[in-house]
This record gives C-alpha cells, structure tokens and sequence, in this order.
C-alpha cells in the first residue's frame, strides 16, 4: 500500500475517531506536525485521539460502559465487541479507567494484524514513516569543540530515506550533515558539530537536533 499524504491521513483520524473534520487550526497543524516528525506513528496518534478531552465529552460522557466500548470496537477494530471482550473490557474499565482500555485495545494483536503501526483503520490510507533522531544536544552534553558523530542505520526491510533535518539555534549553535555511505546493513551517517563559544547564553537556548525520515513505499 503507498503512503498517503499526511494530511489526508490526518483528516482520516479526525473523521474517524472524533466524528468530524478537522476544523481547529491549531489542533490539525499539531497532529500533523507531530506524525510528519516521526514523534507519533499512526496508532500513537489513534490513541491520543481516543485518550483526549474531546473523544470523551463525546463518546463516554452520558453513555453507558458497554456503549463506550462497543463504539471504541467499531471504531479502532471495525467490529462488535464481542462478549468475551465486552466483559474483559468493562473490567478494565472499572478497575483501571479508560485510557487502560484504549491501550488495550489499540495495543491488541487483532489491531497490529489489521491495521499495523501505519494505518488509520477502516480508511485504505496509511503514513508509514519512521524517524531516527541522530542527535539531540543538552546542557550536559553539548561539546566544547567541532566534531563529528558517526551513525550506523538499519532501517527495517523496504524502508528507504525520504528526508534529513536539522533543527538549530544561533545561540546554540548548528550542525550540518556529512558523509551518506551504504553499509551491508543499511547506510553509515556522519553529523558534523559545530558549537558556539558560548552556547548558553539568553534564554532562548535550543540546541541542535538531528533527525532522518525514512518511509516504505
């Protein structure tokens, strides 16, 4: 299955878990920023939406247990809960609250086997993307000269590099990309770290992270 844009993708999960489109501005640009990132695959993004404020006040709030997982069924597994799991999922319900069952069920075999780490269920779209973050600097290990750091990337099979990017701050710093070499396993990524004399100071401080996108076609 090709990838979807995120957008779409995004638009997907709104409809399907919240019942609408994405009308807050600020809301989408988040969920989207956070899957384009790699922060959040497509599951850790259902989950949220099942966890969140909003999915409550809709889906919980003045509805029976029972119903709240039955439409919890329907919407992550595309199904009727069936009675073994209604039970098991009210116990849960009772005993730990509600996002315990959205992890149940989201973390389920019956959801990996259906709809993976990738796919917004019951749609056809899908964005599967990983991110490899290299290097994050901090206060604690933010280098007192120029150097490089060296990576070896095994990407899973089918996977291929869609994009690299470096987030800086003047204050910080910055760091640029090196030497892109194909290994047996994969490839070999050199960074190169160039800091300030004096990365700390204002209150603006960032640092420098590394990040490189991979995507299965």
């Amino acid at each position: 299955m090709p990838n979807s844009t995120p957008e779409a993708v995004v638009t997907a999960i709104y409809r399907r878990f919240l019942d609408r489109d994405p009308v807050d501005a600020a809301g989408y640009q988040h969920n989207l920023q956070v899957l384009k990132d790699g922060e959040a695959s497509v599951r850790g993004l259902v989950k949220g939406f099942m966890c969140s404020s909003e999915y409550s006040s809709r889906f919980l709030t003045g509805h029976q247990p029972n119903e709240a997982i039955e439409m919890a069924y329907q919407r992550a597994l595309g199904r009727a809960a069936d009675p073994e799991g209604m039970t098991n999922h009210l116990h849960v319900l009772q005993a730990f609250g509600w996002p315990a069952v959205v992890n149940s069920i989201v973390d389920s075999v019956e959801y990996l086997n259906a709809w993976g780490e990738y796919k917004v269920p019951g749609s056809g779209l899908q964005w599967a993307m990983k991110a490899y973050v290299l290097y994050t600097s901090t206060r604690e290990n933010w280098p007192s000269y120029p150097h490089q750091e060296t990576y070896n990337i095994t990407p899973p099979p089918g996977y291929r590099m869609i994009d690299h990017r470096v987030w800086e701050t003047t204050l910080a710093g910055n760091a640029r990309w090196g030497v892109f070499n194909e290994t047996p396993n994969g490839f070999q990524v050199t960074l190169w770290i160039a800091p300030k004399s004096d990365p700390f100071a204002g209150a603006s401080w960032v640092g420098v992270k590394a990040v490189l996108f991979m995507d299965r076609p």
